[in-house]
């Protein structure tokens, strides 16, 4: 959600906002990082599994900004989410 945030994390996983920061840097990575990498991933997985305009996709997973989001998916894909559920579609 768009709340989402190391202390709701630690919230939900029963631990200390410190033990989230520790287990990031642990692995390389910032919760930031983390978080932006697994909406982008969800929207890749919601691409090729639901309908609806990429836009209302992005947006259910976190996105508040559509050139953020588009920058995001290209970076992590290398390709445009429209063509990335173009090639991945099972339709």
């Amino acid at each position: 959600s768009e709340s989402t945030s190391p202390q709701s994390a630690a919230d939900a996983l029963k631990c200390w906002v410190r033990a989230i920061h520790k287990a990031c840097s642990d692995h390389g990575t910032s919760f930031n990082t983390l978080l932006m990498d697994a909406r982008v991933g969800a929207v890749a997985y919601m691409l090729t599994t639901r309908k609806g305009s990429v836009w209302d996709i992005a947006y259910s997973a976190g996105f508040r900004s559509f050139s953020h989001f588009c920058r995001m998916f290209k970076e992590q894909f290398g390709q445009s989410a429209s063509a990335y559920r173009k090639r991945h579609s099972t339709d």
